[in-house]
């Protein structure tokens, strides 16, 4: 909220949040702190069908936390052609490329992210569609096998695993 509030400066914006959880209440006391309430949406737990409808009405998808391993909601989101931010170092920067299918963020860093909707934004539509056309490419052709075939790559190069 606070990078979006930012980046966006007064022009309106539009942020939901799908899930239920214990951050609801803290969401909201951010949104009012930045004056942008009526921009902010929080849907609760939606059925699968919905949250893919409401992809398919959106630019862009934002993931930026600490935890995320490999989640599959930013390649459902990428397979809708939204342009995606992900973390850096948290799974996923081995299929999104910076500025080629998708933008690359620290996790939880807004000022970082406040610069990527800032950029995102100054971007001329053609590059837009190119980003989300490579976003929509790279997930339709990260099969099950491949995706598989990455981790086992990944986890190769580590020297020894503790159980």
């Amino acid at each position: 909220i606070p990078a979006a509030a930012t980046a966006f400066n007064g022009t309106p914006f539009e942020i939901t949040f799908v899930g239920d959880g214990k951050e609801s209440e803290k969401i909201r006391s951010i949104a009012a702190k930045y004056n942008c309430s009526s921009s902010i949406s929080l849907t609760g737990r939606l059925p699968r069908e919905k949250v893919l409808d409401m992809m398919d009405e959106s630019d862009i998808f934002i993931m930026i936390s600490n935890h995320e391993a490999f989640g599959l909601v930013y390649l459902e989101a990428m397979s809708r052609g939204l342009i995606t931010i992900a973390s850096k170092r948290n799974g996923f920067d081995g299929i999104i490329r910076d500025g080629y299918n998708g933008f690359l963020c620290e996790s939880g860093d807004q000022m970082e992210l406040s610069l990527i909707l800032k950029h995102r934004r100054s971007l001329p539509l053609e590059e837009l569609q190119r980003i989300s056309a490579n976003a929509y490419e790279s997930a339709s052709e990260l099969t099950d096998h491949k995706a598989a075939m990455m981790y086992i790559n990944a986890i190769s190069h580590i020297d020894y695993i503790l159980v």
